[in-house]
């Protein structure tokens, strides 16, 4: 019985290399199916970076909700797509200011509209939210 216990196995050292080859073409094969696709993005600068003002810029309020009312018509007015290329001059700056509640989201939709239908120099300015009501 002895020498059965005093036989002792050899400890033999597990390789990694099987292990490291299988984790590679693992990596291979997500690189190679995977899609590297650009998301979307669009230019805009704030009123600080374009230098001037919203003196010559037309001026479009961003309300919380989405809706774009134009200042210059008073009461301000919801505008349309289609009243948004009537009464805005493309070849001019717009300036689009949100208001106090107004959330990242509803800007970036807003500017997306903007640009789809044509208005593309938009310039995110500041309102105080007593401006808007």
């Amino acid at each position: 019985m002895n020498s059965v216990l005093a036989v002792r196995r050899k400890s033999r050292r597990i390789s990694l290399t099987a292990l490291i080859d299988v984790v590679f073409i693992l990596l291979m094969f997500f690189m190679l199916t995977s899609s590297f696709s650009r998301f979307g993005y669009f230019e805009f600068q704030t009123q600080g970076a374009g230098g001037g003002g919203t003196g010559d810029a037309q001026v479009l309020l961003l309300q919380a909700d989405g809706e774009l009312l134009d200042r210059s018509v008073s009461p301000a007015q919801v505008m349309s797509d289609e009243r948004l290329l009537a009464r805005m001059d493309a070849s001019r700056p717009l300036s689009l200011l949100p208001a106090g509640d107004a959330d990242v989201q509803t800007m970036v939709q807003a500017i997306e509209r903007l640009n789809r239908i044509g208005l593309s120099r938009v310039t995110l300015g500041q309102v105080l939210s007593a401006e808007v009501d």
